[in-house]
């Protein structure tokens, strides 16, 4: 949230349920209020896989069930030094954020079932995989109020 506030994004705009989906937002791991409505995100997080450097694998994303509006994708590429601090965090993570109309455009193209969970293996920069070309990537330590107009805000006018 620090972070946040630091680029400019309202701490009232953006909430994250420490609990997750067992926290005060219920069925999701937070929201975006835009315009006076509550959004619902999804967050998934991951390591890198095997010896690559910045090759994530996302488990268990769904739609049934969900009300999500945005996926947010937090790829961490190495262990941070320390966790104390935004500063020793941000040089460590890839942000990437996916639109729920993207998410369902991308299943329909892979031939993918709206039912279910799926895994996506995605590579910044990268369109191999079926998730692949639908994120959009930020080191989190380039993440600006622009990128999150740009990529956030302007999804919710788009996916009308």
């Amino acid at each position: 949230m620090k972070m946040c506030r630091d680029i400019g994004i309202s701490a009232d705009a953006l909430i994250i349920d420490v609990a997750q989906a067992g926290g005060v937002c219920r069925e999701s791991d937070g929201g975006l209020l835009a315009k006076g409505v509550f959004q619902p995100i999804e967050i998934k997080g991951s390591c890198r896989k095997g010896s690559t450097q910045t090759t994530f694998t996302f488990k268990d994303i769904r739609l049934q069930g969900t009300h999500w509006k945005h996926l947010f994708l937090l790829g961490r590429v190495r262990e941070p030094a320390t966790w104390l601090c935004v500063r020793d965090v941000e040089a460590c993570v890839s942000l990437g954020y996916v639109s729920r109309a993207d998410y369902i455009r991308a299943l329909d193209a892979a031939g993918r079932s709206r039912h279910g969970s799926h895994d996506a293996t995605v590579t910044p920069g990268s369109v191999r995989g079926w998730l692949s070309a639908a994120v959009r990537w930020t080191p989190l330590e380039h993440l600006t109020v622009a990128w999150w107009d740009r990529h956030v805000l302007a999804a919710d006018s788009s996916d009308k």
